[in-house]
């Protein structure tokens, strides 16, 4: 199953939902996708990554999501909500997104709606 990927309407939040257990190839199809889309956003867009249904954290996705977070932020993006299952989760995705020194502010929710709300602030 493939990264479901979806851009909002007027294009200013970028939303993510990860499959249970991507395979190198859809990480390395879902990084390229991302790189495309990004570009298109308005300023100061937003990421909603919806990670409840990943059962595992492949270390190809590890190294995609670091990556792409700092490009990201390069390319406007004005902050970031997870959406995690539990606490662990929310550190993990946490540490993840500091370890490519991402400035913008982050967030871990367990609800998407209350997810969506921080980003529309």
């Amino acid at each position: 199953m493939p990264f479901d990927v979806r851009i909002h309407p007027g294009k200013s939040i970028l939303e993510i939902i990860y499959p249970p257990v991507p395979s190198a190839h859809e990480v390395e199809d879902y990084a390229a996708q991302l790189r495309r889309i990004i570009p298109e956003l308005t300023p100061e867009w937003a990421s909603l990554v919806d990670q409840r249904g990943l059962e595992a954290m492949p270390k190809e996705l590890l190294r995609a999501v670091a990556t792409l977070n700092v490009y990201a932020e390069a390319h406007g993006m004005a902050r970031s909500a997870r959406v995690v299952s539990d606490e662990a989760e929310a550190m993990q995705s946490w540490r993840i997104a500091r370890e490519g020194s991402v400035r913008v502010p982050i967030r871990s929710f367990q609800s998407r709606d209350e997810a969506l709300d921080w980003l529309k602030l």
